[in-house]
């Protein structure tokens, strides 16, 4: 009846882990940067990995979108409690895995996103686990999107009307931008193509309230 419950997940993640690094040389990627992400109850399950490992199994950063993360608080998501270890689930327990009560110094860094908006996930999840990082000094960027729902993407939608996207746009710009500098280089002269937001992106409005940046994680991982 326990049903996919605490430890289970958990021990997936970090059998991931391990497979991805012993994989590395055949794949042509790095071991020293497996990292793990997850969405929603999948950013819990990422975050605890982030903060449950052994020398095999820790992640080298996280990437943590509209995350789950704090148990027995005002800001949990109980259904995701409740499904990972049930309603009668020990104060131990709800603690360790409460993930902003498990960082260290030594916790990988962490690249987390949510919205203000969220009705689900409260976005004081995700504001937790990046304070709980950056206390130690472990490097954590966190950006909260004023508009937003649950379960939303960072791709642009012209439907939604929210430039939610722009920095992901023009990040895509400044790659387009190098490709065509190369394919230039090499007699191959072609222009990058403008954007639906305007050219680079740079017209559309932000609407990011907070960001808080503290290490470079992303430029640091190539991502």
């Amino acid at each position: 009846e326990g049903g996919y419950r605490h430890p289970v997940p958990l021990q997936d993640a970090q059998q991931a882990i391990r497979r991805a690094r012993q994989d590395a040389d055949r794949y042509g990627y790095s071991r020293d940067r497996v990292g793990v992400m997850g969405f929603s109850a999948g950013g819990h399950l990422a975050a605890s990995a982030m903060t449950h490992y052994d020398a095999e199994t820790r992640p080298d950063f996280g990437i943590l979108c509209y995350p789950v993360i704090q148990f027995g608080e005002k800001a949990t998501h109980l259904g995701s409690q409740h499904n990972l270890i049930g309603k009668d689930a020990d104060a131990e327990t709800v603690k360790s895995l409460s993930c902003e009560k498990q960082v260290t110094k030594d916790t990988p860094q962490a690249f987390i996103w949510a919205c203000a908006t969220d009705q689900l996930v409260p976005s004081a999840n995700a504001e937790s686990f990046h304070a709980a990082l950056r206390a130690p000094g472990v490097p954590s960027e966190l950006h909260i999107f004023r508009q937003g729902w649950h379960g939303g993407g960072l791709c642009f939608d012209p439907t939604e009307g929210l430039p939610r996207a722009v920095w992901t746009v023009r990040r895509r710009d400044a790659a387009v931008g190098r490709l065509a500098h190369r394919l230039s280089r090499r007699g191959r002269r072609r222009q990058p193509r403008q954007n639906r937001l305007g050219a680079g992106g740079h017209d559309a409005p932000c609407e990011v309230s907070m960001v808080y940046e503290g290490g470079g994680v992303m430029n640091k991982f190539g991502i």
